[in-house]
């Protein structure tokens, strides 16, 4: 019987889940060029010509990760790419920023995981131990990033949701099945809530970011659910005993 998600599915949909919240960023700076290069040279203290030069190799390298991602060039380089350029971003946020930023570096390597198998001749030096650690640590950015539903939504049924989400991801127990829920979840309330679509395309509200954002980590979710927890987890434990 086939898994929901269906693997191949997901293999064709999993990058540009991922990608959804860098595009969305890219596309937000060209549009709102001038007013981003304002608040650079506001906030770090660096002249316009070099706050636009900035955001133009900022621009492209979006465009480049996105072609080495999506045509399989070489994943490995995009993915990488893509976590400096998260490293590179959370200098400048608070701690809720950062949680943000975690759970997309969470996303981004379990998209490498799951493309392990095309990448056997591209980085053969990865094995199988490491693959687990970087699962575990993929595992955890994924937990924390239901923490933001506890900050985010003040309601006591989410609340209590995203705790146990937190928990049984955090722990890997029944890790598959909480995840493709959680991703269920998300999804239908990003598209009740965050429906950018509405709104003046020159308005500066954040909806399409939160939409863009929470599809990356639906994508992220989905992804968990087909991998699973690996092998430190209650789920693996169980297996075991």
């Amino acid at each position: 019987m086939a898994r929901f998600p269906h693997k191949t599915l997901l293999h064709l949909l999993a990058p540009f889940l991922v990608l959804a919240t860098f595009w969305e960023d890219a596309l937000y700076t060209a549009w709102f060029s001038d007013r981003t290069c304002e608040e650079m040279v506001m906030v770090l203290g660096i002249p316009k010509w070099f706050a636009e030069l900035i955001l133009m190799v900022d621009t492209l390298q979006t465009l480049v990760i996105s072609l080495l991602i999506i045509c399989r060039f070489h994943v490995l380089a995009g993915v990488v790419m893509l976590l400096v350029q998260l490293l590179a971003d959370t200098m400048l946020f608070d701690v809720w920023q950062l949680l943000r930023e975690f759970g997309v570096a969470g996303c981004v390597v379990l998209l490498l995981l799951f493309e392990r198998q095309r990448l056997k001749g591209e980085i053969p030096e990865i094995g199988q131990d490491v693959q687990q650690v970087l699962l575990l640590l993929a595992r955890i950015c994924m937990a924390c990033a239901c923490l933001l539903w506890l900050k985010d939504i003040n309601e006591l049924i989410f609340d209590v949701f995203a705790f146990v989400c937190l928990v049984f991801i955090l722990f890997g127990f029944h890790c598959k099945f909480v995840s493709a829920l959680t991703a269920f979840a998300l999804l239908v309330c990003n598209v009740l809530k965050n429906g950018f679509w509405w709104q003046n395309p020159t308005s500066e509200d954040n909806d399409a970011e939160l939409f863009c954002r929470t599809l990356t980590m639906v994508g992220g979710y989905l992804l968990l659910a087909q991998l699973g927890p690996g092998k430190w987890s209650l789920d693996s434990y169980r297996v075991y005993v």
